[in-house]
């Protein structure tokens, strides 16, 4: 488990570079500033240039804020290496950011240094813990779609 909101893994796959292309761009929809309704057709927005792409989960409900996946792809010899990194949207990490040095600034005047270390650890946890969750889906989902 990581100190920070970032997951890094490789998939190795049999699957040529065109067919790991191939197969994301079926998986992917031009991404949307905003959605009138929920889309329900494919599960993932962004885009694919050349050996890199850059995608998110389509926010059906607009339960989470989805992380965004990068990834690259390397030709090999026998198939390609993908390397993927996830990470949270750059407004959520300002947004976290902005909060929790509020907290540092502002509550000490009413709360003890013990329940700020507490509440601090709380909050956390709960970004770190809702991060993996989807983080995990979105690896499963990846590694099913790349297999061979």
């Amino acid at each position: 488990m990581s100190f920070l909101p970032v997951e890094k893994f490789t998939i190795t796959t049999n699957l040529t570079p065109e067919e790991v292309r191939r197969r994301l761009s079926e998986q992917i929809e031009p991404s949307q500033l905003f959605r009138s309704w929920p889309s329900f057709g494919k599960p993932y927005e962004g885009e694919i240039s050349g050996d890199y792409f850059e995608i998110k989960r389509i926010n059906r409900f607009w339960r989470s804020i989805p992380p965004v996946i990068e990834g690259k792809i390397i030709p090999k010899a026998n198939g390609c290496q993908i390397i993927i990194k996830i990470t949270p949207p750059l407004g959520t990490t300002i947004i976290s950011t902005f909060f929790l040095v509020y907290v540092l600034v502002m509550i000490p005047s009413f709360m003890s240094s013990t329940d700020i270390i507490v509440f601090l650890v709380f909050v956390y946890f709960s970004i770190l813990i809702l991060f993996q969750i989807d983080a995990a889906r979105d690896k499963n989902l990846l590694e099913n779609l790349f297999s061979s």
